[in-house]
């Protein structure tokens, strides 16, 4: 923008808020004002041609502001940036370079429309690392069939748990000269700088080869984009034209909610369409006047050091959990020389691709019990008693993600799910509050206790198995789906308890087991937090909690034990009392009047003498008075 152009706008955009807002502020003060509250501004600066300025102003002030706009993204991402739009989310954002490749591609699209496509079928590849969900989105907003999208597989990666989410370029080759040779027309490649999961980067000049090759549109999204504003402006860069497109997420990275994303184009939009008009022109859109008054008033050191801020954040965090024997980190492997924090990235940078060997903004981890984390068979055997590895450590992740949730009252991590386990994901730019020094140092803090508290835990299950075998009232129970000690069931007598033994069958074993559990369950909880009751296939049973390194295993044990004893001498004494009770009844009515056949005849011929059970009162003496042969049922 030259002097005089400046000049005029700024001094419309005051005299246009004074005019709006009604405030008799200085220069400065609207100045602070525009700074806090830009979405307010850009609504001023759209108000000017309307309210203000005239026509030949308006023209030069839109006109200024779009070149302007265009000028800073391109040298902000070294990328020559001839067009731009403004979406909401990715799938808008795809949708409408879409839209792009398919007017390059069928020049008679705008009169047409889709019956262009009946020659040659537009064809799309997308790499599988891409969701179903973007995926379906984008095929909803284009209205294509799905038989016009190719999913590319992954390169397989037979030495991690993990396969790479890195497009294979030898099956995208096969698949386009395939559909060539059947009629079809290839127009659009959609590559990630930085997968959904695992934050990795297709070889993407690699791919702009086979697109310059076969005349295709190459659009790039991911995260990693954003480390082209890394690229130092002191060094002589050349624009990054690897790319005919790619989507910015730039509200989301620098908390700029009225703007969500960018999406940046190479060519022009509508080269061939003329000049707008001064009336059109006099409508620029509100987005166009938000990035100007970002780049005026966010500065280039603070967008930078946004961007190390989030990789310092995500650094510190893997450090921090990276010693633990039980995490399993699947996209960051820090070498010796990338464990100190990033302070100066430029000196890395050794040329524009190479900005993606840095270490990325987001960490894709989980706790789990392999091979690798150890090999001392005494520490495996305590887990014989589960029977489904994945399902238990699932379920510890999603304790952690909950407790940490519970803690910070936000949510720092992302819940994810590969071949049927659930993985932990960090993303430091998900929140912007959450990458600060203050709460990193919180969430590293809280997720090495919560892990502290799992794995002290989980070393400790062998010897709660061990401690639980002294005792032959209680028996250890495989449960998968609980995360702590482990689950036992009290018995009420010494037998060889098993879920299909006979005794089980019997419903009135069932019912003074369930009985048992639920009475012991209801004592322990007089006495500590630390148990909870379950049942499967309808038999009770009692969970010990997580481990504290101050909790003592053999006292909850005793504590149950004894418990146990107690309330099943309570059980037997009353059985023996109610024995008693039966033989007394038998001595005092005889064996006749036991049998049913003969019991009625014996009350005819004999009746038995009236015994008044229970209280009597005697009005003569007026005094109340207890029959001692009283029956007296015992529970």
């Amino acid at each position: 923008m030259n002097a005089q152009n400046e000049k005029v706008t700024f001094e419309k955009v005051i005299e246009g808020f004074k005019r709006i807002t009604k405030l008799n502020v200085n220069q400065s003060q609207i100045t602070d004002i525009i700074s806090s509250d830009i979405s307010k501004c850009s609504i001023v600066v759209k108000s000017l041609s309307k309210l203000i300025l005239p026509t030949s102003d308006a023209l030069i002030v839109n006109t200024t502001i779009r070149n302007d706009v265009l000028n800073w993204l391109s040298n902000l991402y070294h990328f020559s940036c001839r067009d731009v739009t403004f979406v909401e989310n990715v799938a808008d954002s795809v949708s409408d370079a879409l839209f792009a490749a398919f007017r390059q591609h069928y020049p008679n699209l705008q009169y047409k429309g889709y019956e262009s496509f009946t020659k040659h079928k537009p064809i799309i590849y997308i790499s599988s690392s891409v969701s179903e969900n973007l995926i379906c989105s984008i095929q909803r907003k284009i209205l294509l069939p799905f038989s016009n999208f190719r999913i590319v597989d992954c390169i397989k990666n037979k030495q991690s748990q993990v396969d790479s989410e890195i497009m294979n370029l030898t099956l995208l080759e096969d698949m386009i000269k395939s559909d060539i040779e059947s009629g079809h027309k290839p127009i659009f490649i959609m590559a990630c700088a930085g997968t959904e999961k695992l934050c990795q980067c297709d070889e993407i000049l690699n791919i702009k080869k086979i697109c310059e090759q076969n005349n295709i549109w190459l659009h790039l999204h991911g995260p990693l984009l954003q480390y082209l504003i890394l690229l130092d402006d002191t060094n002589s860069h050349e624009s990054v034209n690897f790319t005919d497109s790619m989507t910015i997420e730039f509200g989301t990275w620098f908390n700029i909610p009225e703007i969500r994303c960018l999406t940046l184009y190479y060519k022009s939009l509508f080269p061939n369409i003329p000049k707008p008009s001064k009336d059109i022109s006099k409508n620029i859109d509100v987005n166009f006047c938000t990035m100007w008054l970002v780049k005026f008033f966010i500065k280039y050191k603070e967008l930078t050091d946004r961007i190390i801020e989030g990789i310092n954040a995500t650094t510190k965090l893997h450090l921090a959990i990276e010693k633990n024997i039980f995490i399993t980190i699947m996209n960051r492997n820090l070498s010796q020389n990338k464990k100190e924090f990033i302070t100066t990235l430029n000196t890395k940078i050794a040329n524009t691709l190479s900005i993606f060997d840095l270490d990325t903004p987001q960490l894709f981890f989980r706790f789990e019990l392999t091979n690798h984390n150890t090999k001392d068979d005494l520490f495996l055997y305590a887990f014989k008693d589960i029977v489904n590895y994945t399902i238990f450590f699932n379920m510890c992740n999603l304790w952690l993600a909950r407790t940490i949730y519970a803690t910070l009252n936000y949510e720092a991590f992302i819940l994810d799910h590969i071949d049927g386990k659930v993985y932990l994901k960090y993303d430091s730019y998900n929140d912007v509050s959450a990458a600060s020094i203050g709460n990193i140092d919180k969430l590293c803090d809280s997720i090495l206790k919560c892990i502290s508290i799992l794995t002290n835990t989980l070393k400790n299950r062998l010897k709660f198995h061990n401690i639980v075998k002294k005792y032959h009232n209680l028996r250890i129970v495989n449960d998968s789906h609980w995360v702590g000690l482990g689950a036992v069931r009290c018995l009420p007598k010494i037998l060889n308890f098993r879920k299909d033994s006979e005794d089980v069958q019997n419903d009135n074993v069932q019912k003074i087991l369930n009985l048992l559990n639920q009475r012991v369950y209801n004592k322990l909880m007089t006495c500590d937090g630390a148990f909870t009751i379950a049942y499967e296939e309808g038999l009770g049973y009692i969970r010990f909690g997580l481990m504290g390194p101050n909790d003592d295993i053999e006292r909850l044990v005793n504590l149950t034990t004894e418990i146990n004893d107690m309330i099943t001498e309570n059980i037997n004494l009353a059985k023996e009392e109610l024995k008693n009770e039966q033989l007394h009844k038998f001595d005092q009515q005889g064996l006749l009047r036991q049998l049913p056949i003969m019991k009625s005849l014996v009350n005819w011929w004999s009746p038995q003498k009236i015994v008044t059970k229970g209280c009597s009162y005697n009005m003569e003496i007026d005094e109340i008075s207890v029959n001692k042969s009283l029956y007296k049922p015992n529970i």
